[in-house]
């Protein structure tokens, strides 16, 4: 089953393509990844529109059956950032599942969730990197961490659609 792993933010979209493995072990094949970055100069419809299209492209390409994205959480005193992450979030779900032409499982993938995946719940973006490294055989020097994110999420993804 091929799936697709988004981390978005305002800025910067990472996302994983892997088949997912269930026999002997749960495991991902990458296929691709990577980050569609934004110019900081446009406004936050721009970048909707860019996210949009930019998911709606690689889903076009290749057709996910199950699409994974984080899920924001922040506190109260920051409730226009997570307004606005919201706002990013949903144009990437909807950019994935309006390309996809079978319909695919669509999960809300909570930070804490992709990386008690990688080891632990509370692990620091360092230490999640370091586990996809690990468990993925992925060289991540230089690698931002929207695309080692990204791939948590699609593991993530793969063990919920899995019940676990």
């Amino acid at each position: 089953m091929k799936i697709i792993g988004i981390d978005p933010s305002s800025y910067r979209l990472g996302f994983c393509i892997a088949n997912g493995i269930t026999e002997p072990d749960h495991d991902l094949d990458l296929i691709d990844y990577g980050y569609i970055e934004y110019d900081t100069h446009i406004t936050i419809e721009e970048k909707l529109v860019e996210m949009f299209d930019g998911v709606s492209d690689i889903c076009k390409k290749h057709q996910p059956e199950i699409v994974g994205v984080e899920d924001v959480f922040l506190f109260q005193k920051y409730s226009f950032t997570a307004l606005k992450l919201n706002m990013v979030k949903t144009a990437a779900m909807l950019g994935a599942y309006k390309a996809c032409e079978s319909k695919p499982e669509m999960f809300l993938i909570h930070s804490t969730t992709a990386k008690k995946w990688m080891g632990s719940g509370r692990a620091s973006k360092d230490m999640v990197a370091e586990a996809v490294s690990a468990k993925f055989d992925v060289d991540i020097t230089d690698m931002p961490y929207d695309i080692t994110d990204a791939i948590a999420v699609a593991y993530a993804a793969l063990m919920k659609s899995l019940g676990h």
